[in-house]
């Protein structure tokens, strides 16, 4: 009779802690990660659409870009405020026709209204 209520016991903490577990998952679930660092939050619509751009055709490699504010990447080097062509950022997009090094992405290039994104929100800074 004692191992029954030992084991009735050990039942109920096991599943208190999945429970807590479960509590944890959802913090950490892919959900919130989206929400911090995802394309829908955060910034004017022309930020928003850069990020767009930049979740669809430089994520799988600068994973880091989405998560950047519009002060980061001037802070960091990457964009001259109100001067595209000057920017980092934009010189390296394939099609931006600036002189650059146009290497970006490596294996294939925005569309023309995907460069004009870049271009629209870094002159708009």
């Amino acid at each position: 009779m004692k191992r029954k209520g030992s084991l009735s016991v050990l039942v109920l903490v096991a599943f208190s802690f999945l429970a807590g577990c479960e509590i944890l998952q959802t913090e950490n679930s892919f959900s919130k990660d989206l929400a911090l660092y995802g394309v829908s939050s955060g910034g004017t619509a022309a930020f928003i659409a850069l990020k767009t751009v930049l979740q669809s055709n430089c994520a799988s490699c600068h994973s880091d870009f989405v998560s950047y504010t519009e002060e980061e990447w001037v802070d960091n080097g990457y964009v001259i405020r109100g001067d595209a062509d000057n920017s980092s950022l934009y010189q390296r997009l394939r099609g931006s026709n600036t002189g650059g090094p146009e290497n970006m992405p490596p294996d294939s290039t925005l569309t023309t209204d995907e460069i004009s994104v870049v271009n629209a929100w870094i002159t708009g800074l």
